[in-house]
Parts: structure tokens; C-alpha cells; sequence
């Protein structure tokens, strides 16, 4: 009985020595450490640093300066050979937070980084396990560098690099490497993530690797790559709807018969057209790369200033029916004879008279005159060589009487109706060509457009 009284005293005496504050705890930890050092026992010891990000949100994405602002969690964790404990010797305590300015941490930095925070979040605790483990987490608001491939916009995703490594510590001295894989770190992230207006979060995908630096020691990084999806609603509405709106109206003018109105109404669909090109140029970035929708919009421009030309060329050639001017033969044998065919244009044009001819034969040297014949047959008398001379002389003279009446026939004024005919139809014909021209290339860039984006 005396024996288990002194064993239950001697307890109560431990159990009132032991620290339990956590005040014991850190004074204890932090007087025989340094915070300027790597704490390893043995200096040819390498420094392990796990890190694990999250993505919280993608704030702004700056196309013209190819950046991106986001807001992530950064953990990260090393072990301290210094700040280790035994938890019975403390009343059971694994852990506590304590200040961290008070021991060495990693210099983990970010390659992309291209701006720093006015007001940076400060978290001026971490978290120290009895093992020495020690875990620091932090939200951080960066803004890095981040190329962009914008040939499918509006309906591209993009791709956006961050680089965790050391700037002093090369991997001969510390190691850095990620706590999760990438299928854990894509489902933590879009646990947390807050979607915004413009992108959604696709997949982040982590990797280890080494690089060098102006041919000194290489260093560890983690990499961790954001692939995010833009949404295009906002843009489809405001830009792509419009565009093809005015691209339709385009085609719509091309049936407008007055060729002074349908003028006015092309040129102020380009000028309207021109303002969305203002618009498209305010959003892209200054990339090598074009868009498919710029690309787009520039062909456009093109076959509506091409359609405006053919407008013009065309109102031309349809003034020209107003005035006796004969169509030249070239024109004539390739619009109203080749082309016209090819649109599927029936012309109604009353073909010329044929000019009479006068039959000689030459040959037998008679001529079909019946007066004619009866005067030669009178001069035989005078012999056969005289017979030869009158011929020659006289169908010299029909030949001459011919000349002069074709002479006679070009000089005349031609008719104003076969004239205005003529014009009118090559007018139509040339229109119904530059439609069909314009239909096949409008057709066409929609299809490159369509498969581009869905590709």
C-alpha cells in the first residue's frame, strides 16, 4: 500500500516538470538554431522540398502583354533537422505554429513572375511538426508571363507555365519536388476553383525538372502546367454575330438591281464592317500568329472592296447602253459568247444581217450578169485576148463596187437598239459572274472558318 502511494507522488511530480506551453516548446526549438543556414546535420546532406499549388481563380488574362494574373495556394515543405522534439516530453504536442522568422526557409520562386503585389497576402505562421517537418502555406496573387497560341479565338484554350525552384540553391544542395501528382492536383484545384467570365479550368499537370543557368550548376524546379478553356459567349455575342450579320447583308445587296443603290448600301456595310475590324485589332495580342477570325474578317473586306469594283465596272458598262458606241469584238466574243454560257445567262440579242455577196466565177471568168454575158458575147469579133482584158477589167470593177459597199456599211451609224442590247447584256452578264464569284468565296471562307474553330 505505501509502495503505490510513493508510485502515484513520484508521478504527479514527472507529470508537474513537464513543459506543457507551447512558449517552452518554441523557446526550446529556437535558441540552438540559425535562420541564416541550411539546417542539416551534415552539410554534404541534401535539403528535400516538397511543394504542392492550387489554383483558385484566373483573374485577367492580358492579350496584348500576353500575361496572366491568378490566385493560387502555395504549400510548401521541408525538413529541419533543428526544430524536432520528443511529444512525451511536452505533454503529447506534435505540432504548433510559430512565426517564420525565426529559422531558415527555402527561396522558392517563380520563373514567370513579371509583377509583384502592391499588397502582397502575408501569412507570417507555419506549421512545425515534432519530426521537423515544416509546412508553410500561403495564398499569392501572381502575375506571370504566359505565351498565347490565339489562332482559334474566340474559342481557344490556352496553355500557362509556372516554374517553382530555388535562385541560390543549386540541386546539389536541395531537391524540389511536388507532393501530387497531376491527376490530384487537376481535382484539388477544380474542387476550389471559382470560374470567372472568360475561363474555365481544363487540367494542370505537374513534372519535375533540371535546367542550367549561363553554364553554372544546374537547380531543381517543379513545373506545373495550367491548361484553362476561354469562354466564348461574351465574345460570340459582340463580335462573331455581328460580323457575320454584316457579311449576310453583303450578300443580300447583291440582288439589288439599281447598281447606284446597291453602291451606297456596300460602302456603308464596309464602313460598318471596318469599326468590328477596330474592335478585333483592340483584343488581340501583338502575336506572329493570326486568328482564323481575323483572317476571316481581312478576306472578307477583301471580296466586299472586289464586289464594290464589280458594282462599279458594272454600272459602267450599263451606262454605256445610254450612248452609239459599237462593243468591241473582243469583249463581245467573251462575254456574251464564252461567259454567258458558264453563269447560266440566255441572251436575247437579234444577230446582224448578212451582207449579200456577189458570186464570181472566177475560174471560167464569167460573171453571173446577164447584160454582162451579152456584152462579151458582141466583142468576140475582136479576138480572144481582147475578150480577156474586158474580164479581168470588169471583175476588177465588181470587186472594187464590193470593197466600197463594205467601206459604205462601216461608216454607217450603227442602231441604237442592237447597240443598247449589246451593252445591256454584257452589264448582266458581268454581274451574274462577279455573284457567282462572290458566293463560291464566301461559301468557302465560312467552311475554313467552321472547321478551324472545331478542329
Amino acid at each position: 500500500m505505501l509502495s503505490l502511494l510513493l508510485m502515484f507522488t513520484f508521478a504527479g511530480v514527472r507529470q508537474c516538470q513537464q513543459k506543457c506551453d507551447y512558449y517552452n516548446l518554441q523557446k526550446n526549438l529556437t535558441d540552438s538554431i540559425s535562420i541564416s543556414v541550411r539546417p542539416t546535420r551534415n552539410w554534404l546532406d541534401t535539403s528535400f522540398v516538397k511543394v504542392d499549388l492550387r489554383l483558385y481563380t484566373v483573374i485577367y488574362l492580358n492579350m496584348k502583354e500576353q500575361s496572366i494574373s491568378m490566385f493560387i495556394w502555395l504549400k510548401v515543405s521541408w525538413k529541419n533537422d533543428f526544430l524536432s522534439w520528443n511529444p512525451d516530453d511536452f505533454c503529447g504536442i506534435k505540432q504548433m505554429k510559430i512565426p517564420d522568422t525565426g529559422f531558415w526557409k527555402p527561396d522558392i520562386y517563380i520563373s514567370e513572375l513579371i509583377e509583384t503585389s502592391d499588397k502582397p497576402i502575408v501569412i507570417p505562421y507555419v506549421t512545425v511538426q515534432y519530426d521537423g517537418t515544416v509546412i508553410q502555406a500561403r495564398p499569392m496573387r501572381i502575375v506571370s508571363t504566359c505565351y498565347l497560341d490565339i489562332y482559334k479565338f474566340p474559342f481557344d484554350s490556352q496553355t500557362c507555365t509556372v516554374k517553382l525552384g530555388s535562385f541560390v540553391y543549386s540541386d546539389y544542395d536541395m531537391i524540389i519536388f511536388e507532393m501530387s501528382d497531376s491527376f490530384n492536383v487537376t481535382k484539388n484545384s477544380k474542387d476550389i476553383y471559382f470560374s470567372t467570365e472568360d475561363w474555365n479550368l481544363v487540367s494542370i499537370s505537374v513534372s519535375t525538372l533540371t535546367e542550367q543557368y549561363l553554364e553554372g550548376p544546374r537547380y531543381s524546379l517543379v513545373l506545373y502546367k495550367i491548361s484553362i478553356q476561354r469562354i466564348p459567349t461574351k465574345y460570340v455575342v459582340n463580335l462573331v454575330i455581328p460580323t457575320i450579320f454584316m457579311l449576310l447583308m453583303d450578300c443580300f445587296s447583291m440582288f439589288i438591281k439599281s447598281y447606284e443603290d446597291r453602291l451606297g448600301f456596300k460602302i456603308t456595310v464596309v464602313l460598318g464592317f471596318s469599326v468590328l475590324l477596330l474592335l478585333l485589332n483592340d483584343l488581340l495580342p501583338n502575336s506572329e500568329k493570326s486568328t482564323i477570325l481575323g483572317i476571316f474578317c481581312c478576306a472578307s473586306v477583301t471580296l466586299m472592296v472586289f464586289s464594290i469594283a464589280g458594282c462599279v465596272l458594272t454600272s459602267l458598262i450599263s451606262r454605256m447602253s445610254t450612248k452609239p458606241y459599237r462593243m468591241p469584238k473582243w469583249m463581245k466574243m467573251y462575254c456574251l459568247k464564252n461567259i454567258a454560257p458558264l453563269v447560266c445567262v440566255k441572251l436575247h440579242i437579234a444577230k446582224p444581217d448578212q451582207e449579200a455577196v456577189i458570186p464570181v466565177d472566177i475560174e471560167n471568168c464569167n460573171v453571173t450578169n446577164t447584160k454582162f454575158q451579152l456584152e462579151i458575147f458582141e466583142k468576140k469579133k475582136n479576138g480572144k485576148r481582147l475578150i480577156k482584158d474586158i474580164l479581168r477589167v470588169n471583175i476588177f470593177k465588181k470587186l472594187l463596187s464590193v470593197i466600197v459597199k463594205i467601206r459604205e456599211q462601216q461608216n454607217e451609224p450603227i442602231n441604237e437598239d442592237d447597240a443598247e442590247s449589246e451593252w445591256h447584256s454584257a452589264a448582266l452578264v458581268l454581274d451574274r459572274l462577279i455573284r457567282v464569284l462572290y458566293f463560291m468565296f464566301i461559301i468557302a471562307l465560312f467552311l475554313i472558318l467552321i472547321i478551324s474553330w472545331v478542329k
